[in-house]
């Protein structure tokens, strides 16, 4: 994949949906919000899939990408958080510890994106 398709692939297929939910939620609906954001990030009819699978498969795509390694660094520091979420542990601090990582990790994706796309009309 190159370079434009893997960050299209990381803004549209994961840092589209991660914070969809939780973003707007009050503490009242955050750990629900948490959950299916993060927890079950892309939903099919059959399938369910979490932010930790996705990036998982976008991992050795991202880890190619040339001049990238702060964003990767930062965006692999903010999944760590993302992946110590559980629904069995939850409690409202944890979600919203994991909240704001989610939407620190979904800003990130969609300035990197931008960014990128920008450069490539430019340069």
């Amino acid at each position: 994949m190159n370079r434009s398709d893997v960050l299209k692939s990381l803004r549209h297929d994961l840092g589209k949906y991660v914070a969809m939910q939780c973003r707007w939620a009050d503490d009242d609906d955050l750990i629900e919000s948490v959950t299916a954001d993060v927890l079950h990030t892309h939903r099919s009819a059959d399938v369910t899939t979490s932010a930790t699978v996705l990036w998982e498969r976008l991992l050795p795509d991202l880890q190619a990408v040339d001049g990238a390694a702060s964003e990767f660094a930062e965006l692999s520091a903010l999944m760590k958080i993302l992946a110590a979420f559980s629904l069995d542990t939850a409690t409202l601090d944890s979600a919203r510890v994991t909240r704001d990582a989610a939407i620190a990790f979904a800003d990130l994706t969609r300035t990197w994106y931008r960014r990128a796309n920008a450069e490539s009309t430019h340069g």
